[in-house]
């Protein structure tokens, strides 16, 4: 049966971040070391699973239904780490690189999208 591997993006990027100490630098000294432990953890992924396919979830810029519907939504997690965030692009274009498709949909969080998948395509592939 196909392998079909579902990414929780922000939350993947996230454990790279912390993964991975903060000293970690480019060239420039910027940080990079959630583009490393990504990078690592997609090499092992591929490595010990071998999906047939791969889909990076990603969560809506927009305000999702989530919010919309209960205000104090996600209202006690802190904001994403200057560090992080200035990683973001060049964590999208890795996924990019290892041929990682990126579905986002307007007003809705990547675990939404997970849970759609899942259900359009648990029958046919593990």
């Amino acid at each position: 049966m196909p392998k079909f591997l579902i990414i929780d993006t922000f939350n993947f990027f996230h454990r790279a971040y912390y993964a991975i100490p903060s000293s970690l630098t480019g060239p420039d000294d910027s940080p990079i070391n959630a583009v490393y432990g990504v990078a690592s953890m997609l090499i092992n992924i591929f490595r010990l699973i071998q999906p047939d396919y791969v889909v990076a979830a990603l969560e809506s810029e927009e305000e999702t239904e989530r919010k919309k519907q209960f205000e104090e939504y996600k209202a006690h997690r802190k904001p994403m780490d200057d560090e992080l965030k200035v990683q973001i692009p060049a964590l999208l274009d890795l996924l990019e690189g290892f041929g990682i498709c990126s579905i986002t949909v307007p007003g809705y969080e990547g675990d939404d999208i997970i849970a759609s998948l899942v259900d359009q395509y648990s029958d046919g592939m593990e």
